[in-house]
């Protein structure tokens, strides 16, 4: 026979609620006050863009390395099962990474020093920015002028 819990456990219990949806309340607000995610991951991506020339393909592929190194970073701040699906993001974009340092030239240590500044970059400059960069899209309306958008998830 189960024992009813007792008032203060209760108490104790939905003042935790309350505190996670405070914290979760908190965390909203902050994201509604953050610039539009694409205009952060270019930002974020212009030491990478900077290298690159100035072509439709080049910018995609800097941005979708960009964006698989802060979705990594942020899969530390994850539930378990988010991590895992973000680290299989991560591990499909292997091959693109690797493709783009093969076409600038790059060796593997070149890539892992690129990658790696954009790591810290993301915990210098972004780390209370826990937006998911999802569907990046990189449009050319004029040549050499591109439109990028981004959905950004949060997330909890």
């Amino acid at each position: 026979m189960a024992a009813n819990p007792s008032p203060r456990r209760k108490r104790d219990k939905r003042r935790g609620r309350q505190l996670r949806d405070l914290s979760l309340k908190r965390q909203l607000a902050q994201q509604e006050r953050l610039p539009k995610l694409s205009l952060t991951l270019i930002e974020f991506a212009m030491p990478l863009l900077d290298l690159q020339e100035r072509t439709r393909a080049a910018t995609e592929q800097a941005l979708a390395i960009a964006a698989a190194v802060w979705n990594h970073v942020i899969a530390d701040y994850l539930p378990a099962t988010r991590r895992r699906e973000l680290t299989a993001y991560v591990e499909n974009h292997r091959a693109l990474i690797e493709r783009l340092a093969t076409a600038a030239g790059w060796t593997f240590a070149d890539m892992d020093h690129v990658v790696t500044h954009l790591g810290l970059r993301k915990l210098d400059h972004y780390r209370d920015d826990l937006r998911l960069v999802t569907n990046l899209l990189v449009e050319e309306p004029e040549p050499g002028h591109f439109r990028v958008t981004t959905d950004g998830e949060a997330r909890f």
